[in-house]
């Protein structure tokens, strides 16, 4: 699942201008990714991290100064590269 949070400032870690659902368009916003187990009647997320896009996941002085810790994962978040390995194994 995807939340879309839209940002006026452009300092926000993983703040850029990219896709924004809320409004249905480019817009600065945030991104974050969460993962949930789920039943008929309740799910339980276990997983929420934010999405850094490109403009970020290649300035490391900008993740530095936003104390964005190495390393960092890019195209999916860690937390669902981690489950997708824990199930897929190699």
């Amino acid at each position: 699942m995807r939340e879309f949070l839209r940002k006026k400032g452009k300092h926000s870690v993983g703040v850029a201008r990219q896709y924004c659902g809320q409004v249905g368009k480019q817009d600065n916003c945030q991104v974050a990714v969460s993962l949930s187990i789920s039943t008929v009647s309740a799910s339980l997320p276990i997983a929420y991290e934010r999405y850094l896009p490109e403009l970020w996941s290649e300035d490391p002085e900008r993740r530095r100064k936003a104390g964005v810790p190495d390393p960092v994962c890019q195209m999916m978040p860690c937390s669902l590269r981690r489950s997708r390995e824990m199930t897929h194994p190699c």
